[in-house]
Parts: C-alpha cells; sequence; structure tokens
C-alpha cells in the first residue's frame, strides 16, 4: 500500500519561540485512566515548550496532581465511555476563561505537538478573523456519513478556532451539546461549526497517524 508522501518543502521548527506564544492556549481531553501515563508523558514533553502559552487539561475526573478541570456529559449523551462528548464543555470553557487569547489548539492526550511550527503557522494568519484549522477530513461511509455530510478537522490530529469563531459559535455550544450526542467528538465539532457557517481549512502539517505511516523527505537533502 502506497504511503503519502510528506512535501520535502514542509518549514522547520524554529528555534526560537515567537511572539504569538502568549496568544495561545492549548486544551487537551483526557481521561481518568491516563492521568499517570499519557498526560505525564505530555507534560515532560512538548508541554515543556510552550513557552508563554496557556494548558488546560479536561478530564472526565478531578486530579489536583495534574491538574485537571472536569467536565459532565449531557443528559442524553450516546458515547458516555468514549468521551467524545467533552469537546463542547472544554470550548465553552477556554472561551469563557481565556478572554485574553486569540488562537485555541484543542489536542487528545496522546497527540504531539510541534509549539514553534504551530506558533510560525499562526504567526501568518489574521487572529482577527474566523479560522477553523485542522486536517481536513470526512465521516467514515459505514458510520456517521450515513447521518451528516460534512468536511471536518481530525480530533485526531487537532483543531485549531480563532477567537472570533469561537465567539461565533460560542452562542451555539450549549444546544450543540445537548443535540449532537452520537458522533465522534470532532464531527460534532465541525456540524456545530457548520452551523455557524464556518468551513475547516485543511493544513498539511497536521497528521493523525503515526509517523511510521508516512515516509518523510529531508528538506536538508532533498531538492525541489
Amino acid at each position: 500500500e502506497d504511503m503519502p508522501n510528506i512535501p520535502a518543502a514542509m518549514p522547520r521548527c524554529p528555534a526560537e519561540k515567537t511572539d504569538r506564544s502568549s496568544s495561545i492556549v492549548y486544551g487537551v481531553l483526557t481521561g481518568r485512566p491516563f492521568h499517570r501515563t499519557r498526560v505525564r508523558a505530555l507534560q515532560d514533553g512538548w508541554a515543556r515548550h510552550i513557552a508563554n502559552a496557556s494548558i488546560v487539561f479536561y478530564s472526565d475526573a478531578d486530579d489536583p496532581a495534574v491538574p485537571t478541570v472536569r467536565l459532565t456529559p449531557p443528559a442524553n449523551e450516546r458515547l458516555l465511555q468514549l468521551g467524545a462528548w467533552r469537546n463542547f464543555p472544554g470550548l465553552m470553557h477556554l472561551h469563557d476563561h481565556y478572554p485574553d487569547k486569540e488562537w485555541f489548539f484543542f489536542v487528545d492526550d496522546d497527540t504531539f505537538v510541534f509549539p514553534r511550527n504551530f506558533e510560525a503557522l499562526v504567526s501568518r494568519l489574521d487572529a482577527r478573523k474566523p479560522h477553523y484549522l485542522g486536517l481536513y477530513h470526512t465521516p467514515r461511509a459505514d458510520l456517521e456519513w450515513k447521518e451528516v455530510h460534512l468536511a471536518y478537522a481530525s480530533g485526531g490530529a487537532g483543531y485549531v478556532l480563532s477567537r472570533p469563531l469561537l465567539e461565533r459559535a460560542r452562542a451555539h455550544m450549549d444546544e450543540c451539546h445537548k443535540k449532537y450526542v452520537g458522533w465522534a467528538g470532532d464531527i460534532r465539532v465541525g456540524k456545530c461549526l457548520l452551523d455557524v457557517g464556518a468551513a475547516v481549512e485543511g493544513q498539511p502539517g497536521m497528521h493523525h497517524e503515526p509517523p511510521a505511516h508516512y515516509t518523510w523527505s529531508d528538506q536538508a537533502t532533498t531538492h525541489v
């Protein structure tokens, strides 16, 4: 099976933080079983390099050692054990508690982020405009596609909202949280954003497969 080739011209991670780091907040979705494993690895890994950005861990359980923000599902949730319901309350919390932030990057606890690359990405965009960034994806034909036809940002790669878009969507998220209860979390977010007129902007540097899935090119040794 052929593997997708990553463009050789992909920008390298800058050595120093950019001045956009303080405008970013990362929201990490996790759960009680992963507080001592995935979360700890994340905190010892890429989270050490987020410079002046903020990071919040959202879980189904309180844990001062992380620390976590405990979220609760809607009463009619259909996928309770899978944690898909955590996206909306997490996004609402970020909107309500971080009014000074311009960019909201939502990731899973097993997603690896290169903070300097992300800061470089948003430095080229206008934070005053609505943006929904991520890996362009569509539902599986044998699952959600039977009920909803849309393109969305794959949650495995993480997705990014600018403040203007999050503010626009915030007024609808309580309703979305109650209404969209049977799909994967990233599809729920994509549908809610589509309801307010937002379409995903695909980003080539965001992936939801492990590194071994790809054929990597070394920018230093490849002629473009």
